[in-house]
């Protein structure tokens, strides 16, 4: 998976230097066209902190 970086302004690839890939399973696209959702397999921890993904806190609503 790649993304955009505001920080560094440039296009980066998830995993180039901690090894923890982004696959890409599957893509959508919303109705208004203007939101993007992929499905990917993540190769190690997702998130800055160790974790598979960076959403592991559930909010009490």
């Amino acid at each position: 998976m790649h993304y955009h970086s505001r920080s560094r302004n440039s296009l980066w690839l998830k995993g180039e230097t901690s090894g923890h890939y982004q696959h890409v399973k599957k893509a959508f696209l919303d109705c208004d066209r203007d939101t993007l959702l992929f499905y990917i397999d993540q190769d190690g921890a997702a998130c800055h902190t160790g974790n598979h993904s960076c959403f592991f806190t559930e909010l009490d609503i």
